[in-house]
């Protein structure tokens, strides 16, 4: 989706209380349409919202979600690679892969 984006070019800039804001009205508009787990977990890690990160991320796995098969290899989620929640998430699309960068939480 369009915000993810939108929020990563607002954060990059430092622009860090819109980029909640573009999250914030994200989750909303998710109350009333699908919006997919992995696009709302990717939205909220860009604002350190991890725990909630993870409730989508486990959520998208629940649904199926197309997008997910792309949480290990993109660089934001590596703030959730020592989390045990995300390696379950991680296992699950990619059994018998290894996560790198799981042990320091860095790729």
């Amino acid at each position: 989706m369009v915000e993810v984006f939108i929020c990563s070019v607002l954060h990059a800039i430092g622009q860090e209380d819109e980029a909640v804001g573009v999250v914030a009205d994200l989750v909303a508009r998710s109350r009333e349409e699908h919006i997919s787990g992995y696009v709302l977990a990717s939205a909220l890690l860009l604002t350190g919202d991890e725990p909630r990160a993870l409730d989508h991320l486990e959520q998208a796995l629940q649904d199926r979600d197309p997008f997910l098969p792309g949480p290990g290899g993109v660089p934001r989620f590596r703030a959730l690679y020592g989390e045990p929640r995300f390696c379950v998430v991680f296992q699950a699309v990619f059994p018998g892969r290894e996560l790198r960068g799981a042990a320091e939480g860095t790729g």
